[in-house]
């Protein structure tokens, strides 16, 4: 028997997502209408690497903080990084390892605060 992950909508704007991964377990999520990407990394210190169904797991929570500048999966703290070579990205390195971005907002920070800001 096949066992089918379902996977949650867009806790940015309530839309479906795909699902794109790859054979080396990489996975992430992209939303094809506010241009979120997200994809989950190790945690801060660990080395452990997230598998396809981990990474629907994690994707799947949803914090209960309402705060928007906390992680919508796990509640933490996020840092925003400027990398030289992709633009600006939010990530929550300390909690459950999710690193986003959004289609077109990499290079300018405010677009990119104000699209993470956004709940659905």
């Amino acid at each position: 028997m096949v066992k089918v992950l379902k996977v949650k909508e867009c806790p940015f704007c309530g839309n479906d997502v795909e699902v794109l991964a790859s054979l080396e377990g990489y996975c992430k999520f992209e939303c094809l209408i506010c241009g979120a990407d997200v994809a989950f990394c190790p945690p801060q210190g660990k080395e452990e690497i997230l598998d396809v169904k981990k990474s629907i797991e994690t994707w799947n929570k949803r914090s209960e903080s309402s705060k928007s500048e906390c992680c919508p999966f796990c509640g933490e703290d996020v840092l925003l990084i400027a990398f030289p070579d992709i633009g600006n990205v939010l990530g929550c390195y300390y909690g459950c390892g999710a690193s986003v971005t959004f289609c077109g907002a990499e290079r300018n920070k405010e677009k990119l605060v104000e699209a993470w800001s956004r709940r659905a």
